[in-house]
């Protein structure tokens, strides 16, 4: 791979080379070079945790225990 003007040194291209697990860049123009790392691993994703703990009602069941609280029929205070 081809990197135009990306040499620090003198801001000529760069020739981006790879070997087996090797990779570093070369300048074209001065012949300034440098080792790359190794790109990064990717990360396995992590099992989902299931608990056995009930969980708070969430915004829906709120609303609608609020809605049921609503509709019940009001008694009158006297009765």
């Amino acid at each position: 791979m081809l990197v135009l003007k990306g040499c620090p040194r003198c801001h000529g291209d760069l020739l981006l080379t790879t070997y087996m697990d090797d990779r570093s860049t070369n300048c074209l123009q001065c012949g300034y070079s440098r080792a790359l790392p190794p790109p990064a691993r990717k990360a396995e994703p992590l099992p989902i945790a299931f608990d056995d703990e009930p969980r708070r009602p969430g915004l829906r069941a709120r609303a609608a225990m609020r809605r049921s609280a609503r509709l019940t029929p009001m008694t009158p205070r006297g009765a």
